[in-house]
C-alpha cells in the first residue's frame, strides 16, 4: 500500500513537472535589457553599421552584443569586440523562417507535413541585444592558410527542396458526419500546404533542378516526395495508389488511405540529371475516387564546386574534419567571405585563378555535418540595416503588469485621438463596469515574447495565456481577444487576409478555446475567453457601446421594470423533417430549464421551426427581436455565412436599440466569424455582435460542423451552468466550467471533444446573460386592477370609490419577478393605513415565489365602518423581506380608497308565509344604530305588525353608514292545500306547555308547522285521539295540520 501511494507521488509530480516545465518561449528575453528587432524576409547577409546601433540605444562595445533566433543565441561578426568606431558594424547570416517553431503544435512531430516552411508565415525575427555578462556567440576570423592543404574536395552533397503551395490540405479526420469528414481543430497529421489535385489516372510533373552535376561520384542521387491524400472512400482501404517516376522510369509506388500521406524515398541514377536535372511525374493510379496531391518533394545529389553566379551560397560537408575547397562560379565581389556555421569560423576567401580557395581546420566533433554559408561582403549585395527598430519587452512577472482581466488586442483598434482599446479597458476598470484589473496586451508583444516575434503564431497567446496562469500573482480570470481572427489556412498566401488577421485564432477549423489550453493534450480552456472581431475603432466602440447599455439593464439600481424583455427567450429550430423534430426536442428541454423555479426563471414566448426544404414565413420573429428578448436559442445547421432561417435578416433590419439578446446557437457554421472577406462580414456572428444600436450582445456558436447529439451535450452543460450551478456567472465562464466538467467524458469521445473545441464566442468574457445577479420581486402598480366582487364590474375611479353596500373589494395585480428565479415560497401581505395614520394588518398570504409573472387576487373586506374616508392599502410580495433583493421599494405597491363601510341590518328572512293565525309578528332591528326609520312610519329598534305586506326598516350609524333590510309578509295557503279547510279537530290544552290531545284525527298524517310554514315534525294517527308532545318546541305560534282521504283540518296551536 505504501509503495502504491508512492508511485501515486511520483506520477503526480511528474505530471505537475511536465506541464509547469512546459517553455512560455521567453525564456531567452532578460527583461531590463533593450532589445532591437530584425525582421528577415529573404536569406542572405546583413549588416548593422554603427551608427545604427548608437542611434538604437545600445552601448558601443562590440564584446556584448548577442543575437537571438527563435529564443537560441546565433553566432554573430563583429568587427570590433572593443569600442566601436564609426568604421565598425556587426555582420551576421539571416535565414527566412521555417516550419520549426510550428512542431510543438502537432501531437505528433511526426504528423507535421513540412518542417521547411512555416504555417505562418516566412518571416524570421532576430532580436539584438548587448549583455557583457557572459561569453557571446561569435564567428571568429580564421586565417585562411593554405599551406599543406589536403587535396581539393571534387563535390558535396546538394539538398534542394521544393515546398508546393497552392492549397490547403486539412488533415487527417477523426470521423465523418454523413459524407462530411470531421476534423479537430488542433493541429493534425498531414495538415498544412499542398500543389493541386492530382485526379484519378492523371500526373502532374515537377522539374528536379540539378545543376552542375558531378558526374563522376559513385552513388546514386537520392528523390524523396510527400503526397497527401484528397479524396477518401470510405467503403475501400487503401483506395490510393501513386506511382512516381523521373524522366518516365517508375521509381517508386504506394497504396496508402484516405486522408493520410505518404512519404517516398527512391534513388536514381545520376544519368537521369545530365543537363542540369530531371522531371518528377507523379500519377494517381487507383480507383476513380483517387485523388491527391504533392506537398514537397526533395533532391539530393553530387554537385561540384560551381555555384552558378551566386553570392550568396549554403552548403554541407559530411563530416567535419580539415578540408580543401575550390569554389568556381561565385559572384564574391571584392571579399568574400565563408561563414562556418557549425564552428562558428569567418574565412576570408584567397582569390586565385578565378577561384576561391579556402582550407577549413578541422571541428569538433569530426562526425558533425558542417553547414557552411559563402557571402559577398559588397555593399550592393548585403542587406545593410542603417535603421533598427527597438521593441520595449513588458515585464510581465512584475505585478503592476499583471491582471484578472487581459485584453488582448492589435494596435491599429488603438488607433485616434479617442483610443477606443483604453476606452473599453477603462470602462471595465470602472464599478459599473465590474472593478476589473484590467491589463490591455498588443499582439506584437505577444508574438515577440511568447512566438521567437513569428507574426500570426497562435502559439504566441497560448504560452501568455499559460505564463499568466503559472506566475501571476492574481491569474487572470478573463481574457477578451479584442480584434478580427481568421484562420491561417485563409492568411499565409493572401496578404490583404494576412494583414487583416488582427488578433490571431487556433488552428483549422477555428477555436480560441485552444489558445486557452494548457497544451495539445490537455485541451480544456484555463480561463473564461472571447473574442469581439472588430477591424477598426468604430467597431469597438460600437460594441462597447452596446455592453455598456447591455449591463446597465442587469445592473440598473433603480430595477426597472422596462427590462423584463431580458427574462423572454426565442425558439429557432431548423432541419429537414426529422432533424427538426429532433432539434425542436433539445429546445424543449431547453425551455424547461429555463423556465424552472431555480435560476433563470424566463419565459419562452415564440418557438418557431422551419423545414430547411421549404422556406416559412415568421413575421413574428421580426416583433420578438424588436420587442427584446433575452435569450435566443437556435438548434440546426446554419448557411455558409452563419445566418440562420430564411426569416433572420441582417441585424440592420431590427429595430432593437437597447435591447440586444444573447444568441446561443447549436448548430453547424453558426460560429464561422473567423473568415476573410474583402468586402466585410457577411457572417451571422460578427454581423449581430459588431452591428451599431441593433444586433446582439453575445453569440455562442459552433465553428464547424455541428454533430446533433454532442452539440446538444454541450449546450445542456453550458445551460445547466448558466442556469443553476453558476447563475450569474459570465457565460465564458459556463463555457469554461461546462467544458471542464465534460472533459473526462471527451478522453474516450472524440465527437464530443471535437465539439468542445470548436464552441466560439463572439462576446466579451464577463459578460453574463442572467436578467439580473439577484432575484428581484415586483408588484407594479400600473398592472393593478380592482373590481366589485357582486358585479364583476371594474372600479375605474381614482382614487377608488368603494360605496356602503359593497362588502369587499378585489384587487387583481401581477407579480413579476425581473430577477433570479428561486424554489423558494413568499409572504404576501396587505394592510391599510388608516385615516389616523396607523397600520392595520388586513392579512398575510404564503404562496410559491414567482419565476417569471403571477397574476393574484385577494378580497379586501370593507368591514370597518369606523375608518371611513380616504384609506391607503399596501399590497406587498415578499412582506416579511425573507429575499436578499438589489430593490425592495418595488416590492410595495399603495392604493388610495374612499371608503364607505359596508354597513348591514338584519330582520330575518327576506319572506316570510304566514297564516293569519300567526299575527302579531315582531321584527327586530337589533344593532348601536343612531336612527330609525321604518316604512310605516315608525323610527323604533321594533315593530309589531298585524297584517300582510312589505315592512323596510332604514338605520344609520354614528359614523354615517346606512343600511336598509325588508321582509315582506305573505299569506300561506300551502299548508292547507287544494280542498281546504274540512276535517273538525280539536287540540287540548291550547295553549299548552308541553302535550296536546288532538281528536278527530283517525287514520290521520299529523304535520306541525311554525308560524311562518316551516315544518316541525311529522306523526301518524291510528286512533281518533292522539297525544303530542312539544316540551321540546320553543314557546310560539304554531299550526296542527291532519290530513286523510277524507280532506284537511288546521288548527291554531300556541305553545307556552
Amino acid at each position: 500500500m505504501c509503495r502504491l501511494a508512492t508511485l501515486v507521488f511520483l506520477l503526480l509530480c511528474a505530471l505537475n513537472f511536465n506541464i509547469f516545465a512546459q517553455p512560455y518561449n521567453n525564456e531567452w528575453i532578460n527583461n531590463g535589457q533593450t532589445y532591437v528587432k530584425i525582421n528577415v524576409a529573404a536569406n542572405g547577409l546583413y549588416q548593422i553599421p554603427q551608427s545604427a546601433l548608437l542611434a538604437a540605444g545600445l552601448p558601443n562595445i562590440g564584446s556584448g552584443f548577442q543575437l537571438f533566433r527563435n529564443g537560441q543565441q546565433v553566432p554573430l561578426y563583429t568587427t570590433s569586440e572593443g569600442t566601436m568606431t564609426g568604421s565598425d558594424y556587426i555582420q551576421f547570416i539571416g535565414l527566412t523562417n521555417t516550419g520549426n517553431a510550428d512542431t510543438p503544435l502537432f501531437n505528433n512531430p511526426d504528423d507535421q507535413l513540412n518542417t521547411a516552411r512555416s504555417l505562418f508565415t516566412d518571416t524570421a525575427a532576430y532580436f539584438l541585444t548587448w549583455n557583457n555578462l557572459v561569453p557571446n556567440l561569435r564567428y571568429q576570423n580564421t586565417p585562411n592558410n593554405l599551406t599543406a592543404a589536403p587535396p581539393a574536395e571534387t563535390f558535396f552533397r546538394q539538398t534542394s527542396f521544393w515546398a508546393v503551395n497552392n492549397q490547403f490540405n486539412a488533415g487527417v479526420p477523426f470521423a465523418y458526419q454523413g459524407n462530411t469528414p470531421l476534423r479537430f481543430a488542433g493541429f493534425g497529421a498531414c495538415e498544412g500546404f499542398v500543389g493541386t489535385n492530382i485526379a484519378a489516372g492523371a500526373t502532374q510533373t515537377f522539374n528536379l533542378l540539378a545543376p552542375n552535376l558531378y558526374e563522376s561520384a559513385t552513388g546514386n542521387a537520392q528523390v524523396s516526395l510527400k503526397v497527401v491524400g484528397r479524396s477518401d472512400n470510405p467503403l475501400l482501404p487503401n483506395d490510393h495508389t501513386i506511382t512516381a517516376s523521373v524522366n518516365g522510369t517508375p521509381y517508386a509506388t504506394a497504396t496508402y488511405n484516405g486522408f493520410s500521406c505518404t512519404e517516398q524515398t527512391f534513388e536514381v541514377p545520376l544519368p537521369a540529371f545530365l543537363g542540369g536535372g530531371a522531371t518528377l511525374s507523379v500519377t494517381s493510379s487507383g480507383t476513380d475516387a483517387d485523388i491527391n496531391a504533392v506537398a514537397w518533394y526533395r533532391l539530393q545529389y553530387p554537385r561540384s564546386f560551381n555555384f552558378g553566379g551566386s553570392s550568396f551560397f549554403n552548403f554541407t560537408l559530411s563530416d567535419n574534419t580539415e578540408k580543401y575547397l575550390e569554389i568556381d562560379n561565385f559572384n564574391g565581389g571584392d571579399a568574400p567571405v565563408l561563414y562556418d556555421q557549425t564552428n562558428n569560423l569567418r574565412l576570408q576567401a584567397v582569390q586565385e585563378g578565378g577561384l576561391l580557395k579556402f582550407k577549413l581546420p578541422e571541428g569538433t566533433p569530426l562526425t558533425a555535418t558542417r553547414n557552411l554559408y559563402l557571402v559577398n561582403t559588397n555593399p550592393d549585395a548585403i542587406t545593410l540595416l542603417n535603421t533598427l527598430q527597438t521593441v520595449d519587452f513588458t515585464n510581465f512577472s512584475n505585478p503592476p503588469n499583471q491582471g484578472n482581466f487581459v485584453i488582448i488586442t492589435h494596435p491599429a483598434l488603438a488607433a485616434g485621438a479617442a483610443n477606443a482599446v483604453e476606452t473599453y479597458a477603462n470602462y471595465r476598470r470602472s464599478a459599473q463596469g465590474g472593478n476589473y484589473n484590467v491589463q490591455v496586451v498588443y499582439i506584437d508583444e505577444l508574438y515577440n515574447q511568447f512566438a521567437f516575434g513569428i507574426a500570426k503564431h497562435p502559439l504566441s497567446i497560448r504560452n501568455f495565456i499559460n505564463y499568466a496562469v503559472d506566475n501571476w500573482q492574481t491569474p487572470p480570470q478573463y481574457v477578451l481577444l479584442l480584434g478580427k481572427g481568421i484562420t491561417y489556412n485563409q492568411t499565409t498566401f493572401n496578404t490583404a487576409a494576412f494583414n487583416a488577421n488582427l488578433v490571431p485564432t487556433y488552428g483549422v477549423p477555428a477555436s480560441d478555446v485552444l489558445l486557452a489550453a494548457r497544451n495539445n493534450t490537455d485541451t480544456a480552456p484555463q480561463v473564461a475567453i472571447g473574442r469581439v472581431p472588430a477591424s477598426t475603432p468604430a467597431e469597438v466602440q460600437a460594441y462597447l457601446d452596446k455592453l455598456i447599455a447591455y449591463e446597465t439593464t442587469q445592473t440598473d439600481f433603480l430595477c426597472n421594470e422596462d427590462n423584463f424583455w431580458r427574462k423572454d427567450i426565442l425558439h429557432l429550430a431548423q432541419g429537414d423533417t426529422g432533424e427538426v423534430d429532433l432539434n425542436s426536442s433539445y429546445l424543449v428541454a431547453y425551455q424547461q430549464l429555463l423556465e424552472s423555479n431555480n435560476g433563470y426563471g424566463g419565459r419562452v414566448k415564440g418557438s418557431f421551426a422551419n423545414n430547411k426544404f421549404g422556406s416559412l414565413n415568421f413575421p413574428e420573429i421580426e416583433q420578438l427581436l424588436n420587442n427584446g428578448v433575452g435569450l435566443v436559442q437556435f438548434t440546426g445547421n446554419a448557411n455558409n455565412n452563419g445566418y440562420w432561417l430564411t426569416d433572420i435578416n441582417p441585424p440592420q433590419f431590427y429595430q432593437n436599440e437597447g435591447r440586444y439578446p444573447v444568441m446561443l446557437a447549436s448548430a453547424g457554421k453558426s460560429g464561422s466569424m473567423y473568415d476573410y472577406s474583402a468586402t466585410g462580414s457577411g457572417n451571422m456572428m460578427a454581423d449581430f455582435v459588431l452591428a451599431s444600436q441593433s444586433g446582439a450582445a453575445a453569440f455562442m456558436g459552433n465553428t464547424d460542423v455541428a454533430i446533433p447529439e454532442t452539440a446538444n451535450t454541450c449546450t445542456t452543460g453550458i445551460l445547466e451552468q448558466l442556469n443553476t450551478l453558476n447563475y450569474g456567472q459570465p457565460l465564458a465562464s459556463c463555457i469554461k466550467n461546462a467544458t471542464q466538467t465534460l472533459m473526462p467524458a471527451a478522453a474516450t469521445d472524440n465527437q464530443l471533444l471535437y465539439t468542445l473545441q470548436t464552441i466560439a464566442l463572439a462576446a466579451d468574457p464577463a459578460i453574463s446573460p442572467v436578467p439580473r445577479q439577484q432575484p428581484e420581486l415586483s408588484l407594479p402598480i400600473s398592472g393593478m386592477s380592482f373590481y366589485n366582487p357582486a358585479t364583476g364590474f371594474p372600479i375605474l375611479s381614482n382614487p377608488l370609490f368603494i360605496n356602503s353596500q359593497m362588502t369587499a373589494f378585489e384587487a387583481r395585480f401581477v407579480v413579476k419577478n425581473i430577477g433570479k428565479a428561486l424554489p423558494d415560497s413568499v409572504d404576501l401581505t396587505v394592510q391599510r393605513i388608516l385615516p389616523t395614520g396607523d397600520y392595520l394588518p388586513i392579512f398575510t398570504q404564503r404562496r410559491p415565489a414567482t419565476v417569471y409573472a403571477d397574476t393574484v387576487s385577494v378580497l379586501i373586506p370593507n368591514n370597518l365602518p369606523q375608518y371611513s374616508g380616504f384609506n391607503s392599502f399596501v399590497f406587498t410580495i415578499d412582506g416579511s423581506f425573507e429575499i436578499d433583493e438589489d430593490c425592495e421599494f418595488n416590492n410595495t405597491a399603495i392604493v388610495l380608497a374612499d371608503m364607505n363601510p359596508y354597513c348591514e341590518v338584519d330582520l330575518g328572512p327576506d319572506e316570510l308565509y304566514v297564516l293569519p293565525e300567526a299575527f302579531p309578528l315582531t321584527f327586530s332591528a337589533d344593532g348601536d344604530w343612531l336612527a330609525y326609520q321604518w316604512s310605516n312610519g315608525q323610527t323604533t329598534p321594533q315593530i309589531t305588525v298585524t297584517d300582510f305586506g312589505t315592512y323596510t326598516v332604514t338605520v344609520t350609524n354614528s359614523f354615517g353608514c346606512v343600511a336598509v333590510d325588508a321582509v315582506q309578509v305573505s299569506f300561506n295557503n300551502s299548508i292547507y292545500g287544494a280542498t281546504g279547510n274540512t276535517l273538525q279537530i280539536t287540540a287540548q290544552p291550547n295553549p299548552t306547555t308541553d302535550q296536546l290531545l288532538v281528536s278527530g284525527v283517525q287514520n290521520c298524517r299529523l304535520q306541525l308547522f311554525t308560524g311562518n310554514g316551516q315544518l316541525v315534525f311529522t306523526q301518524d294517527a291510528t286512533a281518533n285521539a292522539q297525544l303530542l308532545s312539544l316540551q321540546t318546541l320553543p314557546a310560539g305560534v304554531y299550526l296542527l295540520k291532519a290530513v286523510s282521504a277524507a280532506g284537511v283540518g288546521v288548527v291554531k296551536v300556541v305553545k307556552r
